[in-house]
């Protein structure tokens, strides 16, 4: 039986804890910093990662706003229950084939969805990716920001 009267029990006591602590707290650093879809193995290594800003100006109906700008992904905008859509193409430019994976963060990350977040490019080949976003019926009035990061690993067959 431990004698917690002791001063130096007391200590060690709460030199343990204060190590635990710093561990947990270790552990979510790393969990959060890590992005989320990234599947980590020994036939995979990251070769680029980019990032394209996105937005959904988020009205009252019957308006639709429509943005045509190449700088980024504008869904432009509409009332809360719409579904947007827009299209972009991805192309590899390594001499080996790369696999694609894709992650929204921000507060569009549970609107944004694609044709396919996930997939195999071989060299020189391009693929259309159909972006949609559903806003929820919930949504206030407002413009909302996110960021698409594009994650390319290289892909041994």
């Amino acid at each position: 039986m431990l004698d917690f009267n002791n001063k130096n029990i007391r200590i060690l006591v709460f030199k343990l804890l204060l190590v635990l602590l710093l561990v947990i707290l270790g552990f979510l650093v790393l969990t959060l910093l890590l992005p989320k879809q990234t599947v980590f193995s020994p036939n995979k290594e990251l070769v680029a990662k980019s990032n394209v800003s996105m937005d959904i100006i988020v009205t009252l109906p019957p308006n639709i706003i429509v943005n045509s700008d190449k700088d980024a992904i504008h869904f432009g905008g509409a009332p809360p229950g719409s579904l947007l859509k827009a299209k972009f193409n991805i192309t590899n430019n390594f001499n080996y084939s790369i696999l694609v994976i894709f992650r929204v963060d921000g507060p569009m990350s549970d609107w944004v969805g694609f044709s396919n977040n996930s997939f195999v490019l071989k060299p020189e080949e391009t693929q259309e990716i159909l972006v949609m976003a559903n806003i929820p019926d919930n949504a206030t009035i407002g413009k909302y920001n996110s960021t698409l990061f594009v994650y390319e690993y290289r892909f041994f067959d």
